[in-house]
């Protein structure tokens, strides 16, 4: 549900985006992107579902056999965003990479086979019948869903954190609203300057601060890991009830788990075997697990990201609610949220 905002015209204007995850940095992006100055204060927490995220994007639910939600929108300007970004950073962090998903069983592969049958779903999925590599093991049909990659967000979280240091704009903080960040008739005062906006963009910490508390907030905790294995994997993710996501020649990300208790960075033995069951499922060789990561992933009880502002303070935004689609969802949301404020760029 978006909570549009009414429509003006304005000039450039002085901004602080609170939060540095993916959501805070791609909104920090687009304001710079339309002549804003822009601040970012952040408590540079060591784990937050960004840096944790494995990136990984595609335009269907995988498990569930369904088109992502608005998916036509949200990849017709993905990969011209992403490059776009890639060269404001002088970096290389998108990375397009084929999925195959390996059917389960023989019932899992006749519903994939209607699925990609349809007209609707033919552009993104269809059956392959190319070479396996000799390390997966495959009994029933695979199938290729188009348009997939990976993020890496700790490099782009990096590079971006890098550039607002450079520039003086960059806090390390953890500003409360009405506090530290105090409203004033024409704006906010922060650190002794004043702010024509404020965005919170802090995911699922949001929940601990007061401004947007009652909003109906679902998080969802994942868990997944990193492993090296002795021989070489070829630049394709495949996925069977979890994904194996190639990050270099010899290492992979692994994952994920979905569970709704415990809302926090521990990772749980449990979960990790949960894991590893399913990655022996698939894959043939040795590999040793290298890191095991946890996270939280924001979102909301339907389902879909919010943007919204605050009913009292005027100017002060949120845009949270990502989970796990944050990667192909932020883009769009951001540009959504700034087009209502300031219109169309």
């Amino acid at each position: 549900m978006l909570h549009v905002l009414f429509l003006h015209t304005y000039m450039k204007e002085k901004v602080l985006v609170v939060g540095q995850g993916l959501t805070g940095s791609v909104l920090a992006l687009q304001l710079r992107e339309r002549g804003h100055q822009v601040w970012i204060v952040d408590e540079d927490r060591e784990y937050t579902s960004s840096k944790v995220a494995a990136g990984l994007f595609n335009p269907l639910v995988v498990g569930r056999l369904k088109i992502t939600w608005n998916a036509e929108e949200l990849f017709a300007h993905f990969n011209d965003f992403y490059t776009k970004i890639e060269k404001i950073l002088d970096t290389s962090f998108f990375h397009p990479m084929p999925l195959l998903h390996l059917c389960k069983d023989i019932e899992e592969q006749n519903d994939w086979d209607v699925l990609a049958g349809t007209d609707k779903t033919a552009k993104w999925a269809e059956p392959y019948f190319g070479a396996i590599p000799s390390y997966i093991h495959s009994t029933f049909g695979c199938f290729l869903v188009k348009k997939t990659g990976w993020v890496d967000l700790l490099l782009f979280l990096g590079k971006f954190k890098n550039l607002m240091i450079s520039e003086s704009r960059y806090i390390v903080d953890s500003p409360m609203i009405g506090k530290d960040i105090t409203s004033e008739n024409d704006g906010f005062l922060y650190r002794n300057m004043k702010f024509d906006r404020v965005f919170l963009c802090r995911g699922e910490f949001e929940r601990e601060q007061p401004d947007f508390a009652h909003l109906p907030y679902n998080p969802v905790k994942g868990q997944l890991f990193n492993i090296e294995t002795d021989f070489d994997l070829e630049p394709t993710i495949f996925h069977k009830q979890v994904f194996m996501l190639p990050t270099g020649k010899r290492t992979a990300i692994v994952g994920s788990t979905y569970t709704w208790n415990k809302m926090d960075y521990e990772v749980e033995s449990k979960d990790t075997e949960f894991l590893k069951e399913r990655l022996d499922d698939f894959l043939l060789g040795n590999y040793k697990i290298t890191q095991v990561k946890a996270g939280v992933r924001p979102a909301f009880h339907y389902g879909r990201p919010m943007f919204a502002e605050h009913k009292e303070i005027k100017e002060l935004y949120v845009l949270n609610g990502m989970g796990s689609k944050g990667v192909t969802l932020a883009p769009y949301f951001a540009e959504q949220l700034l087009n209502s404020i300031y219109g169309r760029n």
